[in-house]
């Protein structure tokens, strides 16, 4: 399958007052569509600044990054946030739900921004995300009176709001007992099932069953990239 995500002898770079750090050194990475990509490393080795680079949210040095075979670097930043919020969800590790909001009203808010999806149909496409990760029963809920694992259930919904191809995740399971870990898990492994491209950053040895790709960093450094299935 033709990739969607190409990243060429890439290398992200920051400049402090008294010293350069090389976070990313010549990556080299392919991410397809209907796979699931896990991507392990010691904190520091690169994971998070990798995952924000393929959400947009950081630019690289050098290098080449291709979305749908358009040259990232090409693109202004208002096309960058159109494709982001067509193409990409993000799930994190602290969940970063409103707390003034309901799960519903968390689900529907990336869809406010959303021409495509019409005012009168936000709030039922966001009952039946939240059904779809088990979470028909808490809709009215805000996150306080929610555990964790059903928190992360919320924000894993909120990421589908816009049906985004590309579903990314930082530590998903991090802050989770190894119960709600294996319910994270296999929704995300269902999502890659239905075709989507779903990448995860862990520390979490657990999760590499589930992959269909494993990619290790050290020290920003692509040190194994293999097929596990």
């Amino acid at each position: 399958m033709k990739s969607i995500i190409q990243i060429e002898t890439a290398d992200k770079k920051y400049i402090g007052k008294d010293e350069e750090v090389l976070a990313l050194t010549n990556i080299n990475l392919n991410f397809e569509l209907g796979k699931f990509y896990v991507i392990i490393g010691h904190s520091g080795s690169g994971k998070s600044t990798l995952l924000n680079i393929i959400a947009f949210i950081e630019r690289l040095t050098s290098g080449n990054y291709y979305f749908n075979d358009k040259n990232v670097e090409d693109l202004t930043k208002d096309e960058l946030t159109k494709i982001r919020m067509e193409n990409i969800g993000y799930i994190f590790q602290n969940f970063n739900l409103d707390p003034n909001l309901t799960a519903i009203e968390n689900v529907m808010l990336p869809m406010l921004i959303n021409r495509q999806i019409k005012k009168s149909e936000r709030k039922e496409k966001a009952k039946k995300l939240l059904e779809l990760v088990n979470m028909q029963h808490r809709v009215k809920h805000f996150p306080k009176a929610l555990s964790g694992g059903e928190q992360q259930r919320v924000s894993i919904a909120r990421a589908l709001a816009n049906n985004p191809n590309i579903i990314i995740a930082d530590e998903p399971t991090g802050n989770l007992d190894k119960k709600n870990e294996k319910v994270i898990l296999e929704i995300l492994k269902d999502l890659s099932n239905q075709g989507k491209c779903v990448i995860v950053a862990t520390h979490s040895s657990e999760i590499e069953k589930y992959a269909d790709n494993l990619i290790q960093l050290e020290e920003g450094k692509v040190v194994k990239n293999e097929y596990t299935r």
